[in-house]
């Protein structure tokens, strides 16, 4: 489902923007410099999660890769896998409890911090979004600000203070329709306490956090204009 999240990302960010594409198994990402791009996006994983003792080979790496982004502002945003890799950074925990899993479209509220972003500040106030995890942000870590409240978990989103580095639990790369096309290929992955079938969870047209990586792309392209 690589493909499909990449073009997602693209789709719903901007597809102006010149893309690479990296796969952190096979990647020395050590060798890849934030600030020679104008952003970088860091996706889910359906397959793996940030706290399992399997996947620390390449957590470590990755985790490194973030902190160099942070250090040089490079604006940067964590989607469901990649917003649980920036709590662990930032000195929170990960782990994985079925009772706090959010599977389908939920409604989510901005703070009054996530109302003045720039970035979160121009969706509605109140808005929906798709999610699909098991695995979440135990607390907020130090050195963030939480942007949005609601659901199961204390951690839907943050922001890194004074840096233009976003992460958010629930998946602003998914309309409710690419939502429902993610479920199918991670059926037995994210299958939701209690229901057979959670596909008809996500519901099409409830698309506003969509917007976020479109103003995400926003963001990027003001920065990157002349002063």
């Amino acid at each position: 489902m690589g493909s499909h999240e990449e073009e997602c990302i693209r789709t719903n960010t901007g597809k102006e923007f010149n893309y690479t594409t990296v796969n952190a198994l096979n990647s020395n990402l050590d060798d890849i410099h934030p600030s020679q791009y104008d952003g970088i996006i860091i996706g889910g994983s359906g397959d793996y999660s940030a706290h399992h003792p399997k996947s620390q080979a390449w957590v470590e790496p990755l985790l490194r890769l973030m902190q160099r982004a942070i250090d040089t502002n490079t604006p940067g945003f964590g989607l469901c896998f990649g917003h649980q890799l920036l709590g662990t950074l930032m000195g929170s925990t990960v782990q994985t409890d079925l009772q706090c899993a959010e599977v389908g479209t939920i409604e989510l509220s901005l703070t009054p911090a996530g109302k003045n972003d720039p970035v979160f500040g121009q969706i509605p106030a109140s808005f929906a979004a798709q999610t699909g995890h098991s695995d979440y942000v135990t607390h907020p870590p130090p050195g963030v600000t939480i942007l949005v409240h609601g659901g199961k978990i204390p951690t839907q989103a943050f922001k890194v203070n004074n840096k233009n580095f976003y992460s958010t639990q629930f998946h602003p790369d998914l309309s409710g329709k690419q939502a429902r096309e993610r479920y199918r290929a991670y059926r037995e992955k994210i299958r939701a306490p209690g229901v057979d079938d959670g596909e008809n969870l996500f519901i099409i047209g409830k698309d506003d956090a969509t917007k976020l990586l479109a103003q995400f792309g926003k963001l990027i392209r003001t920065l990157k204009e002349p002063t």
